[in-house]
């Protein structure tokens, strides 16, 4: 939420997503496209900032963020909690902390890094008001929402992050959120669906809840029985891979979700599911599968 000096603007054009940041001293554009595989998730075609001057403007519009307080809207979550009903939990969710917000809908990943190291007190400044924005948010709007878990959606990588930045940039802000969520009775899960094993240790003692959608190889380097060894007492949801998901002969797939759920059978504070996300292509009786074992082999006490 900008004050009035500052315009944002989204326009799709067939596969193309336009975005325009105007300012009182610059225009910033970036691109997204999207494909016929993810429909719904564009990828990055050109970051909204690239050089230093472009950071100086878009240092501008952080500059003019509002700080006033949000006026929470829950109508969309009382909609999905309604159809959802006794069968899960309906959740209300967080978008990505600051550097990962740069790092994936900003700048991009090269940039970041460039730009951290060449322009390191604009980019601190820039980071330090995306908190304090955040933080507002998650004070006036998630601790009192009527869900009762919250998952911040962070994409956590070692191929995004290394362990220093991750403790110097990430991980204190994570517990800030935390912090506010847990007094307010939330449980806040953090979604790392990349390469986490080196985050491991750090995790163990961070203050949130738990982690969403931990993924094995290939797509992660955390095997769901793994990360319960090294995260007592957290939280622990994922373990199927997305390329596992889209196997095509049900019985070897039956036998890899059977596999798994031997696995994690000694640990409790597990929830099987995606390790990520469901791939376009998914035979539905895949799905079936994982329901119908989870209601047979996953019945333990």
């Amino acid at each position: 939420p900008f004050d009035h000096s500052v315009d944002v603007h989204s326009e799709r054009v067939g596969d193309v997503l336009t975005e325009t940041l105007t300012t009182p001293i610059g225009v910033l554009t970036a691109t997204w496209g999207y494909t016929g595989s993810v429909a719904w998730i564009p990828h990055p075609l050109k970051s909204l900032v690239s050089n230093g001057d472009e950071l100086r403007i878009f240092h501008a519009a952080i500059d003019h963020l509002a700080e006033t307080t949000y006026t929470p809207d829950y109508s969309a979550y009382h909609q999905i909690d309604a159809e959802v009903g006794d069968e899960g939990v309906a959740t209300i969710s967080l978008m990505n902390s600051p550097l990962m917000y740069l790092i994936e809908m900003v700048l991009g990943l090269q940039n970041t890094y460039f730009l951290l190291a060449d322009h390191r007190a604009d980019m601190e400044d820039i980071l330090a008001k995306l908190h304090a924005a955040m933080v507002r948010y998650v004070r006036d709007v998630l601790a009192p929402a009527p869900a009762q878990v919250v998952i911040q959606y962070e994409n956590t990588s070692s191929t995004l992050l290394s362990p220093r930045v991750f403790r110097q940039y990430c991980l204190p802000f994570l517990n800030e959120y935390a912090d506010i969520l847990a007094q307010a009775g939330k449980v806040f899960l953090v979604h790392m669906c990349g390469k986490i094993r080196a985050f491991t240790e750090d995790i163990r003692h961070a203050r949130f809840a738990g982690v969403a959608d931990i993924a094995p190889p290939p797509t992660g380097d955390l095997p769901l029985d793994q990360a319960l060894v090294a995260l007592p007492g957290k939280v622990v949801i994922g373990g199927i891979d997305p390329t596992l998901f889209i196997e095509p002969d049900l019985e070897r797939f039956r036998r890899s979700v059977s596999d798994l759920i031997g696995a994690i059978r000694p640990y409790s504070g597990v929830l099987l599911g995606s390790a990520d996300t469901t791939p376009r292509g998914t035979p539905v009786d895949n799905l079936r599968a994982v329901m119908d074992l989870v209601a047979t082999e996953g019945a333990y006490m």
